[in-house]
């Protein structure tokens, strides 16, 4: 249900009473809330009540709010120099193994368990979060990490396939831990700091924070993939090193500066209440999450840096530097993508967007795959078409994630999103598993043009299941609170957890 203090009806009270009678609403939301009134709802009022174009008093930014932007800014800092470094580390990695011989099916399962523990973290990891904070997620995540890249020193180009295949599997489970960690402490705290969910005279806030942080994330793992290229080529141990101290410098930077209750529920969370109370959109969307990006990783992940290393012959740098500006660009559109959406007269707040977007996914991907076939690998025209056919992918798919990243925070309520946005990436980790296991085995036996044929199907299954989406403003009130009381909560606080029992009230986690 809607917090008490966003109710249309409790702003319209507050826009109609005077500057000087102010006190008066404090003690109304004070009396509406059990005789506790939360700070968010009284900073609520008091905005309403203010004139829509008047700073406030004295001209002060509100010190809430510029704490909570300090922590957003920490942990986009982490979350994104922790994506430089795992994407330099995967990069690394491929080229290494590859360089040894190793088939695309071989590559494929070693990057597999990255993917599966990234299910299982997704799962139980937004949980833990809602329960402890964001901070204990970020912080394990970075030594998770740090353990990952660790154990790739121990690599002994000696070994046999399968030991050095599971070996590495093993090292980027590791990772696909730190990975999921990271991310759902990112994705979480744009939620936490922003002061509306959806469409409203501060709405974008939300919508702006997430396609800001999902489009750098993107560039600067695009910038990644070029900074492996680059380090593997002074060697591998040496960027094994590169990449763990710039961990462990991260890692110390975020234990100082990130605060300790941020993000952690007033509600004992479990994932069995979780998925018992969840928005059905919810579902919905992470199906729609899990067969787009399985789309996408059917061919990207393995197939395509094989490809052209195997059959077009690219060096290595060339292979990075296209790789990363793919995903450079990737980014760039993500973070513009509220903007072009409004361009083209759309509603960036809804999934209305979505439908026309994988449509043109679907053409773009079959055009490419129908042309790949034809060139037959010619060096000249295949790499053309791929180019361009793969840049103009990119733009449409850009889209088509923001709107996703998008739509799981504004579907969440704020006390369960860090448990709504693991599931959510549970689905994406479960996709991206799919399409990497598909891509290995279909590169080997087939070709490139069948990857992107499997790619299309899944394209047009995420976007029949995003016709089934609501509009955040018609669906936010089905995402119902958890009732389970905290063994260990304040007696003082007890009455505002009878209102979230009775579903009168969206209790805010704690920030």
């Amino acid at each position: 249900m809607p917090d008490i203090s966003t109710t249309p009806h409790a702003l319209l009270e507050a826009q109609s009473t005077p500057h000087g009678d102010m006190d008066g609403d404090h003690q109304a939301l004070t009396h509406r809330s059990g005789g506790h009134a939360d700070k968010d709802m009284v900073e609520l009022a008091a905005v309403a009540a203010a004139a829509p174009d008047q700073e406030p008093a004295a001209g002060k930014p509100d010190d809430d709010q510029v704490d909570k932007m300090a922590n957003f800014y920490t942990i986009a800092s982490t979350y994104l120099s922790f994506t430089l470094s795992d994407s330099a580390l995967r990069m690394a990695v491929l080229f290494e193994l590859y360089s040894r011989k190793f088939t695309p099916i071989e590559l494929a399962i070693m990057f597999s368990l990255y993917e599966v523990f990234g299910v299982v973290t997704n799962l139980f990891g937004g949980i833990m979060g809602s329960r402890l904070g964001l901070r204990p997620l970020l912080l394990a995540g970075l030594v998770f990490q740090i353990v990952g890249i660790s154990m790739l020193y121990g690599l002994d180009p000696a070994w046999s396939k399968v030991a050095t295949t599971a070996f590495v599997a093993v090292a980027q489970g590791f990772s696909g831990v730190a990975k999921d960690l990271v991310k759902m402490s990112g994705k979480s705290v744009t939620k936490l700091v922003s002061k509306s969910d959806v469409a409203s005279a501060s709405g974008p806030s939300l919508l702006k924070l997430v396609a800001y942080l999902t489009g750098a994330k993107n560039s600067i793992k695009g910038l990644g993939y070029f900074f492996g290229a680059l380090l593997v080529t002074w060697g591998f141990t040496p960027a094994l090193t590169v990449l763990l101290v710039l961990t462990v410098l991260v890692l110390a930077a975020s234990a100082r500066y990130v605060a300790p209750q941020l993000g952690k529920s007033k509600t004992r969370l479990t994932l069995l209440g979780v998925l018992r109370k969840q928005n059905p959109m919810i579902r919905r969307l992470s199906l729609a999450r899990l067969f787009l990006f399985g789309s996408r990783d059917l061919w990207f992940d393995v197939p395509l840096p094989v490809f052209l290393r195997g059959v077009l012959h690219w060096p290595y740098f060339t292979t990075g530097a296209f790789l990363a500006g793919w995903v450079i660009m990737y980014g760039s559109v993500q973070s513009a993508a509220p903007h072009l959406v409004k361009r083209v007269g759309m509603d960036p707040h809804s999934p209305r967007p979505l439908l026309p977007t994988l449509a043109a996914l679907v053409v773009v991907s079959s055009v490419l795959a129908g042309v790949l076939y034809a060139t037959n690998g010619a060096v000249v025209s295949t790499s053309v078409v791929l180019v361009i056919g793969l840049l103009v992918f990119a733009a449409f798919f850009a889209v088509a994630s923001s709107l996703h990243s998008y739509l799981i925070v504004a579907y969440s309520n704020r006390d369960k999103v860090a448990a709504n946005v693991g599931i959510y990436y549970c689905a994406n980790a479960m996709g991206r598993l799919i399409g990497t296991l598909a891509s290995g085995y279909l590169y080997s036996d087939y070709n490139l043009s069948t990857c992107l044929w499997c790619s299309v199907a899944f394209l047009v299954v995420s976007n029949a299941v995003n016709v089934f989406l609501a509009h955040p403003d018609d669906a936010k009130h089905q995402d119902a609170p958890v009732v389970e009381q905290v063994a260990n909560a304040d007696p003082e606080n007890r009455e505002d957890e009878a209102l979230v029992v009775e579903g009168k009230s969206d209790t805010p986690g704690q920030s």
